[in-house]
């Protein structure tokens, strides 16, 4: 089982065509979340026809991540489906926490709440794995882990659709239940 991301065969295409960055939720150096105008109904009928799955997606927005990236975090939520609409030669690695120091708690704010994020003292994590993705690549990725993002400066913005999960599951959780059809 891979721990930290799992490539997904989805046709997200005809949701893809609706988005609408209408909204902006959180926006930090380097990095812009908006809600997208998509009805979440319609994702959860496609993974249901794909997969039969179990724990349903709340969530969806549009990231944008610009050069040079960003630090090493976590995000407010545990799972998510990353469609990489715009990702050439950014790099994605994933860390080991060393000391239980090695991290700050920053409580944000946006239309729906409050929310925790973490960001990391690199200097007290390993290395553990690094992923370059390409435009339309579809991951379940674990964004509990602690991630950063590297975007080399001559390379435009990063464009990710997320779809997420609510905090209360794991990414085993949904690893297992996307997983579950092929056992």
């Amino acid at each position: 089982m891979n721990f930290l991301f799992q490539k997904l065969d989805i046709n997200l295409q005809n949701i893809l065509g609706n988005l609408n960055q209408d909204v902006r939720t959180l926006e930090l150096p380097h990095f812009e979340e908006y809600f997208a105008d998509v009805n979440i109904k319609t994702i959860n009928n496609l993974l249901y026809k794909k997969y039969k799955i179990d724990y349903f997606p709340n969530n969806v927005n549009l990231t944008k991540i610009s050069p040079p990236g960003v630090g090493v975090h976590t995000d407010a939520f545990n799972v998510t489906i990353n469609v990489y609409l715009n990702a050439r030669n950014s790099v994605t690695t994933f860390y080991r926490e060393l000391s239980e120091d090695s991290s700050t708690i920053i409580t944000k704010k946006n239309t729906k709440g409050e929310f925790q994020i973490k960001v990391y003292d690199e200097e007290k994590l390993e290395v553990i794995s690094r992923i370059k993705t390409k435009p339309g690549e579809i991951l379940l990725f674990n964004s509990s882990v602690p991630h950063s993002v590297a975007i080399p400066p001559s390379e435009p913005d990063r464009l990710i659709f997320r779809i997420t999960w609510d905090s209360k599951y794991s990414y085993q959780d949904i690893y297992n239940n996307f997983n579950k059809i092929s056992s």
